[in-house]
């Protein structure tokens, strides 16, 4: 197995809950096989100063976007003369000034590579068409120069699906891209289906514009003709308590331990995604996989997985195939264990931390070549 004498790891600061910080945990883990010393570096590419005054914030935003020039010291400092061959591993698109200036700037010779959480671009400018603000615009144009920064400046790059695999090449032309997709940490499950109970559905995710559209939709669509209870789980989505008030069958809860998180998941009969936009891919479909759940999910929901969803569940975007996957199921609880049993072993060969470190292992290989 290759090995680097040395890896630095830049990552945005961790705050709150989301698949960020879960895509970093798992390549953080991938990483530290293919090394002896793993470094982290904390940076906030969009607020350097690391100050909560709004105004200050735009200025530093406004300066960094005509300058390119960021605080590079934190890196530097990690990276000795004696161990040029070391990694920088760049973990999100937006670190685009730190990859210029340091290849520029200060002529690094160590091996760039940059993970792509999605395409920036294109989740800013679906911001900016959302709500139009000085903030959004601002932020648009910076992820579009950050973007253009980090694909020159960078060794390889790794997306999570083919889809912003070829968004990149679309824009940037021939690329040095590999992928490396959503993945969990394997555990032990056991769960249990029970037939005479009442179904209960589960939906996980921090409210953002995306699960707050799908949790609409969700309800609006499905919930009023299933007789079902559907459980929507996640940090900011008790603010949506009051709005579903009138779905009966709708229970709204907000951010929750693991350990309770865990419960709902092995508790839960169904998974339910029913989201219409975004970018990436959805980790909460390999974390429910994990726990060996059946998933009804729409067509963005499963971007990025590549199998044959039949075998664990449904995709789809029609209200009423969703409807009537839902009742075949509670008619025929036997297909729970079928769907569940398949989702666990695609897991486990595709989307677990170890099928990530094999992957890997070929996109490290390949920068020695």
């Amino acid at each position: 197995m290759i090995q680097f004498p040395r890896i630095i790891f830049i990552h945005q600061p961790h705050i709150g809950k989301g698949g960020l910080q879960l895509i970093d945990k798992r390549n953080i883990y991938v990483l530290s096989q293919f090394t002896k010393e793993l470094i982290t570096v904390e940076l906030s590419p969009y607020n350097p100063k690391a100050t909560n005054n709004f105004c200050i914030k735009l200025y530093n935003r406004l300066r960094m976007f005509l300058t390119k020039n960021v605080d590079c010291k934190a890196i530097l400092e990690n990276l000795q003369t004696e161990k040029e061959n070391s990694l920088i591993f760049i973990s999100h698109s937006l670190f685009g000034f730190y990859a210029s200036n340091l290849r520029k700037k200060y002529n690094v010779n160590s091996k760039i590579v940059v993970f792509f959480h999605n395409v920036e671009r294109d989740y800013h400018r679906n911001n900016l068409r959302q709500v139009k603000s000085y903030s959004n615009l601002q932020s648009y144009l910076l992820a579009c120069l950050s973007e253009r920064e980090v694909v020159q400046n960078s060794d390889f790059i790794i997306a999570l699906n083919e889809r912003d695999k070829a968004l990149l090449v679309e824009r940037y032309g021939d690329l040095n891209i590999g992928l490396l997709p959503t993945s969990f940490e394997s555990r032990t499950i056991q769960r249990k289906f029970l037939k005479n109970e009442r179904l209960k559905l589960l939906f996980v995710g921090t409210y953002f514009l995306s699960n707050k559209d799908g949790v609409e939709w969700l309800a609006n669509n499905i919930a009023p003709y299933v007789n079902v209870d559907i459980y929507i789980v996640g940090s900011g989505m008790d603010k949506m308590k009051k709005q579903l008030s009138l779905f009966s069958n709708i229970h709204v809860f907000g951010e929750v331990s693991e350990a309770e998180l865990e419960h709902y998941y092995l508790e839960a009969d169904l998974f339910i995604s029913t989201l219409f936009f975004g970018g990436g891919m959805k980790t909460k479909v390999a974390e429910a996989m994990m726990y060996g759940l059946p998933i009804i999910g729409t067509t963005e929901t499963f971007q990025g997985y590549n199998f044959d969803i039949s075998a664990i569940g449904l995709k789809s975007n029609s209200p009423q195939e969703i409807i009537d996957f839902i009742e075949r199921v509670d008619n025929n609880r036997d297909l729970l264990e079928v769907y569940s049993k398949q989702a666990r072993e695609i897991f486990v060969s595709d989307y677990s931390f170890d099928s990530s470190v094999m992957r890997m292992e070929a996109i490290l290989e390949s920068l020695n070549k």
